[in-house]
């Protein structure tokens, strides 16, 4: 059982620039701490951050107006989280009013209902691609946050979509460890800079090697585009 939303919080040194893309937006529910719902007992929440690549201009060619999944394997049990619903329109920012209840609350809480107009959530009946007005927001860090089970020290992670109109993020980041007390199984960085879409899923592994079959590792920046580092707060 899976809850996820969309936050604009700023989450380590990466994440520096203010996102209004993606923390402006949709239908999502719970976030940690919340307590009101017993069915999400044992899982953790998610922390993912993301950068669409800067692009000066349209940005129609690293942004897309799709929709993204994302699966996360790790050591524990179960060892995955099943596939879990990412970001629509990542790189872009939606400029159509909303009400209050499409926000997530102090506790993460997003209180709106079928009937709630969220104008910038695509899975809405009456949702208009026109007025929700998204505007090109490239270059900035957006997030989600995703409560799902803890699957332990991360191994692996999958981004897909059905779309054919392509996102690139320049990285991807996932915090799994506990917003209240920072007690976790660590912060885990992906450099990503590859378009990702219908035909192109990306992957990456913590086992992965780089062009001369050392292992990715922290100290070693170049490795980091093979796949995925767990890395410290401090420098991630």
């Amino acid at each position: 059982f899976f809850f996820f939303f969309f936050f604009q919080a700023e989450d380590g040194i990466r994440d520096a620039q203010e996102s209004r893309g993606l923390g402006d937006v949709y239908k999502r529910q719970v976030q940690e701490g919340a307590g009101e719902d017993d069915s999400a007992a044992g899982d953790i929440v998610y922390r993912i951050s993301y950068n669409t690549r800067y692009e000066a201009n349209s940005g129609s060619s690293v942004a897309s107006k799709g929709d993204f999944k994302i699966k996360i394997w790790g050591d524990g049990s179960p060892s995955d989280t099943g596939t879990l619903f990412l970001v629509t329109h990542p790189g872009y920012s939606c400029k159509a009013a909303q009400a209050a209840e499409c926000f997530a609350d102090i506790k993460g809480v997003v209180k709106a209902t079928d009937s709630t107009k969220c104008n910038c959530d695509p899975s809405k009946s009456g949702y208009s691609e026109s007025a929700a007005q998204w505007e090109p927001l490239t270059g900035r860090v957006q997030h989600t946050y995703v409560s799902a089970p803890n699957v332990g020290q991360i191994t692996k992670v999958e981004v897909t979509t059905t779309s054919s109109d392509s996102w690139v993020p320049e990285f991807i980041k996932v915090n799994t460890n506990s917003i209240e007390t920072g007690n976790g199984n660590g912060i885990y960085y992906m450099d990503v800079n590859k378009a990702i879409n219908s035909g192109a899923t990306f992957t990456a592994t913590t086992t992965a090697t780089d062009s001369n079959g050392v292992q990715v590792n922290m100290d070693d920046k170049a490795s980091h585009r093979y796949g995925i580092v767990k890395c410290e707060n401090a420098v991630c």
